[in-house]
């Protein structure tokens, strides 16, 4: 070590300042064509020769040499199934710098490694990408962001977007992208959050996004932060703050002119009415809700609105209107490939039937209800339609359809299309999770098997009952014999004992009775178990 760079180091105050001076010496030692490629190396998470050659095409005759002593340098590492990567240190410290010294030749490797990760759809890939774009196009990142972070929240697809988000932030921390790009990604970090029940961290987010989007006159993020929000407090049963934050929003998207927003907002604050009883005005939203979503071609909103318009209906006891609804719901959902809409609605026509007493009627709209629910794993929905039929037919061991060959599953040729998830009713009926396990459990028409189960299961029950009823009466002429003999006079007591054969009996029944039962439990659990 020479003494210069001992100087420096004994110089530096912090152990970032002596791991640069490290880093710095390094890149000094090396020949200037290895250099350039680590300082390229950087950009990406991983690299390999190919990855080199696209970030550095002077450098591509020699991009196979230059990898290979790349990995001979102690900040290099192994990056499982991908070639390489420069150590996180260490390349934080490449990026921190070359940001400072030269941000327009971080943008243009930056640029080149956004072109190479166009290949492949896999997540990894899309995820480099996006983590590249943000530093090459910083005025037109956002799109493509938005898009990706839109079909992974709702696809549920909570890892890939959670890694999206942990790899902007490295850039975020590094104060290297735009106020859109921080506010994007917190507002997303948010939803993913909501999505999966970390209500109190979803709501510190979404506030933190507001104030950004706030910050850069962005009304639209604005109006979509408040929309969440109120989502979030309305979850929290905090009702009137739910309120007053759609009508914020509300106001937005009117003057934005975002049509879809309203629509959304308005089914909302529908759905926030309806919770409070206050059915007259949700109805109202509802059906101008319905305006906006027919104006803009939006069918799934239109279903999910007439559903919940048909809800009110029946409410009211406007049985033909709620059917009417119910119908055009069920034909939006079959056309989008909206299981679970089409299960629910199913599902709510049923009870429909059940309420005029039509209860033939009612019993097939429940079975193609329960195809679709048995379809798409959907076990609590399954459990209301089990307990519906149950209510229905005063038997809970009904024969139930099977989702095979079922005209009413929707399908296009021999592939079933995706499902959309919707908000379903039947998921919010928190009385059936009671009795979710036991009907579920319950077996189908009995049949021969079932019966001979069922013969077992009364002789075991009849000779448990006896033998304890037998216990109970030993216990009484135990204790009868017991007074008989203390009662007696001394002289007595001898013949008395003497001819006594209580002791005797008891053991005999006892012990006949023990044993039958111990016979009768191995036949019941024995024939159980046989396959």
């Amino acid at each position: 070590m020479s003494n210069n760079l001992l100087q420096k180091l004994i110089a530096a105050q912090t152990d970032e300042e002596r791991s640069w001076i490290v880093t710095e010496n390094l890149l000094k030692s090396l020949p200037t064509e290895l250099a350039t490629a680590l300082w390229a190396a950087a950009i990406p998470h991983w690299f390999d020769a190919d990855i080199l050659a696209a970030l550095c095409p002077e450098l591509t005759d020699r991009a196979e040499e230059l990898y290979r002593q790349l990995q001979t340098i102690s900040c290099v590492e192994v990056f499982a199934d991908r070639g390489h990567n420069v150590h996180e240190l260490t390349r934080n410290h490449l990026l921190d710098h070359l940001w400072q010294d030269n941000p327009e030749r971080f943008r243009d490797l930056s640029r080149k490694a956004a072109a190479y990760f166009t290949q492949g759809n896999k997540p990894e890939i899309q995820i480099e990408r996006i983590y590249h774009l943000l530093i090459a196009e910083p005025e037109n990142e956002n799109g493509e962001l938005f898009n990706l972070a839109q079909l992974w929240s709702n696809s549920y697809r909570k890892a890939e977007l959670e890694s999206l988000i942990f790899n902007l932030q490295q850039h975020i921390a590094a104060n290297r992208v735009t106020v859109a790009v921080r506010a994007e990604a917190t507002f997303w970090d948010g939803k993913i959050k909501f999505r999966f029940y970390q209500h109190q961290e979803a709501l510190e987010r979404y506030e933190a996004a507001l104030a950004l989007y706030h910050e850069i006159d962005d009304r639209l993020g604005e109006a979509n932060t408040l929309q969440e929000i109120g989502d979030v407090f309305q979850f929290f049963k905090r009702s009137t703050e739910a309120l007053q934050k759609y009508e914020v929003a509300l106001v937005s998207y009117h003057e934005i002119g975002d049509h879809l927003g309203e629509a959304n907002t308005l089914k909302a604050i529908g759905d926030v009415f309806q919770f409070l009883d206050r059915r007259t005005e949700a109805l109202e939203r509802y059906e101008l809700a319905l305006v906006f979503y027919r104006e803009i071609d939006d069918h799934l909103g239109e279903a999910n609105t007439l559903k919940e318009i048909g809800d009110i209906l029946q409410f009211f006891k406007k049985s033909t209107e709620a059917l009417e609804k119910y119908e055009a719901a069920l034909l939006f959902y079959r056309e989008t490939c909206t299981w679970l809409g089409e299960a629910n609605t199913l599902k709510a026509i049923g009870d429909v039937f059940q309420f005029l007493d039509r209860r033939t009627e009612a019993l097939e709209s429940y079975k193609a209800a329960l195809s679709f629910y048995r379809e798409i794993g959907a076990r609590l929905g399954e459990a209301n339609i089990l307990k519906a039929i149950t209510v229905l037919e005063e038997n809970p061991r009904i024969a139930l359809p099977s989702t095979q060959n079922n005209p009413s599953m929707h399908t296009k040729g021999n592939t079933r299309e995706p499902i959309i998830l919707n908000e379903p009713n039947s998921l919010n009926e928190i009385p059936a999770k009671v009795m979710s396990k036991q009907i579920l459990q319950l077996p189908l028409e009995p049949d021969e098997t079932v019966i001979r189960e069922r013969a077992r299961f009364r002789l075991v029950t009849l000779l448990i009952h006896g033998w304890v009823v037998t216990i109970i009466a030993v216990f009484i002429i135990i204790v009868i014999d017991k007074y008989i003999y203390y009662s007696t006079p001394n002289s007595e007591k001898i013949n008395i004992k003497e001819q006594s054969g209580t002791k005797d009996l008891i053991t005999l029944v006892l012990t006949t009775q023990s044993t039958l039962v111990g016979a009768a439990l191995g036949f019941y659990f024995g024939s159980r178990d046989t396959k």
